[in-house]
């Protein structure tokens, strides 16, 4: 007898359920736009209602007949049957929505700024020419083709992404986590180690981030004019690479962290910096705890240095910072604001 009203409840409350994928307004508009009967919904809600019903009676009076056992199991399997249809036409209904969102793009001729996160559905074959911005996660996308005039581009977690789609027009480009950046015509496909510069000839910003395997910027083919900004970020073996002090046409540096175990920075004979920058910026070095000024000395036109987010910074040795340094700005370095 427990069991039955267990599983009486456990069925009721499957019920439930049911009647909440029913409630989903994308599943209900999906059900519309596919012209189907116009009172399906409420005629499916009403059975659903009975079948409550009688459950709740069962429950009540604790039925012991055979015959209603039977019928309690067939409407069970009814109900997993139904819950399993209702799971697929929400799975169908939100891929509908993805794809709504990828054929009206093209005809928004106005668009500027396009930001696609957390939808792996959408697939982008084609994009108005006036988008400038755009912003993609997680996909490959193929629609790069058509973003002629396009000039700020950020990839994060893309799987497969073919830089001879870039368009040449980039002038601001951010990756992130997309270790199988393609580069079929310089035969470079997986887990690429070096990043060639030459083929994007008008930047002036880049930012690497989350790429472990990325050991230097490749500058044989020749480096972009215009390039001014560098942004690194946890990438450990492209800080150290040789290439980043010949990089002579840089003003901005940022790098950020976490680089755990390393103690000094710049670490000596390791890192070298471009000796052409205006703007030094160093964060979230979880292990660093000491800056070597000498290691910075070289910098004779260094104007700004912005220290953030070193928890265990506590020690600036050396005879003296720049001599041009204007602007010295440390923020959340507890133990080196106690010391200064």
């Amino acid at each position: 007898m427990a069991a039955a009203v267990l599983g009486e409840a456990f069925l009721s409350a499957f019920v439930d359920v049911v009647f909440k994928r029913l409630a989903n307004p994308e599943v209900a508009n999906f059900i519309r736009g596919k012209k189907l009967d116009a009172n399906l919904l409420q005629r499916l809600k009403n059975t659903l209602y009975a079948v409550e019903a009688v459950l709740n009676d069962a429950e009540l009076k604790q039925i012991n007949d055979s015959a209603v056992n039977k019928w309690l199991d067939d409407l069970k399997d009814a109900v997993y049957v139904a819950d399993d249809l209702l799971d697929r036409l929400s799975t169908k209904a939100a891929t509908q929505k993805e794809a709504r969102l990828a054929s009206c793009v093209p005809r928004a001729p106005a668009i500027r700024e396009l930001e696609i996160v957390g939808s792996s559905k959408v697939v982008l074959e084609e994009l108005p020419d006036s988008v400038e911005d755009l912003s993609i996660e997680g996909r490959q996308v193929e629609s790069l083709l058509s973003l002629k005039y396009s000039q700020s581009l950020t990839a994060f977690n893309c799987m497969s992404l073919l830089a001879e789609l870039f368009p040449p027009s980039l002038e601001s480009l951010e990756l992130r986590n997309c270790g199988k950046l393609e580069f079929p015509e310089l035969n470079q496909n997986v887990l690429v180690t070096s990043l060639p510069l030459q083929i994007f000839f008008n930047l002036s910003e880049l930012t690497i981030g989350d790429w472990d395997n990325l050991e230097c910027v490749s500058l044989e083919g020749g480096i972009p004019p215009s390039l001014r900004s560098l942004d690194i970020q946890n990438c450990e073996k492209l800080l150290r690479s040789p290439s980043l002090a010949t990089m002579d046409m840089l003003t901005t540096l940022c790098i950020e962290g976490p680089y755990d175990g390393v103690k000094s920075f710049p670490e000596e004979g390791l890192v070298l910096l471009p000796r052409s920058l205006t703007y030094l910026e160093i964060g979230l070095l979880n292990s660093v705890e000491t800056l070597d000024c000498n290691g910075l000395l070289h910098l004779t036109s260094l104007q700004t240095l912005t220290i953030d987010d070193c928890p265990k910074l506590e020690n600036m040795v050396g005879e003296m910072l720049p001599a041009s340094l204007i602007i010295l700005r440390i923020d959340n370095c507890p133990l080196l604001e106690e010391r200064h």
